[in-house]
């Protein structure tokens, strides 16, 4: 009998197939994978880079106000939290979340001023602890703080502005 050119399907051939197509498989899942972090360790640097414009401000204000108007420095960590928060809600919900989601607007911001409250009860409450009882320099103790905190806000934020 003479060939037509199509080869006969084998078991051989069948099971080379499904190999290559499970590898295939794998090797696309892995460049998804590497995609998806490379992703988060850029959202993660952009969360970074906001938080330190947010942060900065805030420790200006904490300085200035605590320094140079000589305000209580528990006042002066309230009022830099609270600047801190507008900041960091706008810079980090656009840029660092890439969340332009307009319906949920009051939700996320309802969330965010949630979680920034509490971070701020405690950054406050272990700032006093810090600086009236174990005696350590205000900016030292926030400064601990801040990147203690920053951990925890982070996976809240990341919660709250990738919500759908």
């Amino acid at each position: 009998m003479p060939q037509t050119g199509r080869r006969k399907s084998t078991a051989r051939n069948v099971t080379s197939k499904k190999c290559y197509n499970s590898y295939m498989n794998i090797f696309k899942h892995g460049i998804h994978l590497q995609r998806k972090s490379k992703s988060r360790i850029l959202q993660r640097m952009r969360f970074c880079m906001t938080g330190g414009i947010g942060v900065s401000a805030g420790y200006l204000v904490l300085y200035t106000l605590t320094e140079y108007a000589h305000a209580w420095y528990i006042l002066s960590s309230i009022i830099a939290s609270a600047i801190n928060c507008g900041i960091d809600f706008y810079l980090q919900k656009h840029w660092a979340f890439h969340n332009t989601d307009k319906r949920h607007l009051r939700r996320q911001l309802r969330l965010y001023v949630t979680m920034y409250a509490a971070l701020a009860f405690i950054n406050i409450t272990a700032l006093y602890v810090f600086v009236d009882h174990f005696h350590v320099y205000y900016i030292f103790a926030q400064i601990i703080l801040t990147f203690v905190l920053s951990i925890v806000s982070y996976a809240a934020t990341r919660m709250i502005f990738n919500q759908n």
